[in-house]
């Protein structure tokens, strides 16, 4: 009788152990795309964009409450090479499969991603009136295929 009440037990508890892994699945890994320039009278330049996604164990919570316990490394590659351009600290919104990473330095600086399977679109707006200045469009990387390494694609 023992037995089958931990079985029943283990049962019901399965789907619940999958839904709390699904914003990792869903989000973590590392994307590779294209972060275009939309405001082009501006020191804003094309990049060729490496994003690596995972949990911030050190999770705080932003102004609007939000916990950012997920990191964005970003990185451009420039003659085949990583180059790190930093880290953003984020919230994620399960039901619209948002991330959202907001910081404030000279003036609020929103970035903004979305996640379809394996393919995210961002867009980075700026200031106090939203401008959008950026748009991301990038795929998960399944493997490492020679970014590191400088091999041809």
């Amino acid at each position: 009788m023992r037995i089958r009440s931990v079985l029943v037990v283990a049962t019901l508890l399965l789907p619940l152990a999958a839904f709390a892994q699904k914003p990792t699945i869903l989000i973590a890994g590392t994307w590779e795309g294209e972060s275009i320039c939309v405001v082009r009278d501006s020191p804003c330049h094309d990049e060729h964009v490496v994003y690596e996604i995972s949990r911030d164990t050190s999770a705080e919570k932003n102004s609007s409450g939000a916990s950012l316990d997920w990191k964005m490394d970003a990185y451009k590659i420039v003659n085949g090479e990583k180059q790190p351009m930093g880290s953003l600290r984020c919230s994620f919104d399960e039901p619209k499969k948002n991330l959202c990473c907001l910081t404030k330095a000279r003036m609020e600086v929103d970035w903004e991603y979305f996640f379809v399977g394996d393919h995210l679109r961002g867009m980075l707006r700026v200031g106090s009136e939203k401008t959008l200045y950026r748009k991301v469009s990038a795929n998960r990387i399944h493997q490492n295929y020679g970014i590191d390494s400088g091999e041809e694609r």
